[in-house]
């Protein structure tokens, strides 16, 4: 099991650092995007299981922003 979520964080990871690269043309990642999130439908991933590491991502960002650019 802890293979199979190392993996999983690896893949979160890694798709994180594409969306990063190209935060400047975020419509170049929708076919990606769009097929990722078709994906997790088929598995039967439910909304609600996406708020709380949504909610540690946005939390992490808005640190590294504060840290980045204190008048943020």
């Amino acid at each position: 099991m802890m293979q199979v979520l190392r993996k999983h964080a690896l893949q979160v990871m890694q798709m994180l650092g594409a969306v990063i690269k190209v935060l400047s043309d975020l419509s170049s990642l929708l076919p990606t995007i769009t097929a990722l999130a078709q994906r997790h439908v088929e598995y039967g991933v439910q909304l609600a299981l996406y708020e709380l590491p949504g909610r540690a991502l946005l939390g992490t960002l808005e640190q590294v922003m504060l840290l980045r650019y204190p008048l943020f």
